[in-house]
């Protein structure tokens, strides 16, 4: 076998490990199709979320938005602040932190949950204090709080 030969059945048995090719040269030279194996990938596991860090990191941001939304009247505007919406970031990480401040504070967390959750307890014609109850319900029912 020439040396141009065992390069090209080298470089054709390293395409087929890394799945490129459908077809290699097996060791007498000649070609032979094969199915492409399918590619796993594999996704690196979340570690566990450090709760003191992500308490902190909520408190901080909470307590910057109460204070620069304490004055605004249009809760369009308190859910579009950069620390709400940094809030809704953190997903679902941030639930346990929501529920504790809207069993506390009866406060303007509704958009956050539903964004988070993708869910919507409030249902239209309620009132607001009727739309807290029944996140607060959920909550409950769902191990939050």
């Amino acid at each position: 076998m020439t040396h141009y030969a065992k390069k090209y059945i080298a470089l054709a048995q390293f395409c087929m490990f890394i799945g490129q090719c459908n077809e290699r040269l097996n060791l007498t030279g000649e070609r032979q199709r094969v199915m492409p194996s399918p590619t796993v990938i594999e996704i690196p596991q979340k570690a566990p979320p450090d709760l003191k860090k992500l308490r902190e990191e909520f408190n901080e941001l909470a307590t910057t938005w109460y204070r620069e939304t304490a004055k605004l009247s249009s809760a369009e505007q308190m859910v579009l602040h950069p620390a709400y919406q940094k809030i809704i970031g953190m997903g679902r990480d941030a639930l346990p932190f929501i529920f504790k401040e809207l069993k506390k504070t009866r406060g303007h967390w509704i958009w956050a949950l539903a964004m988070i959750t993708r869910d919507d307890k409030a249902t239209p014609g309620m009132k607001f204090r009727e739309a807290v109850d029944a996140w607060l319900a959920w909550g409950e029912s769902n191990g939050y709080i």
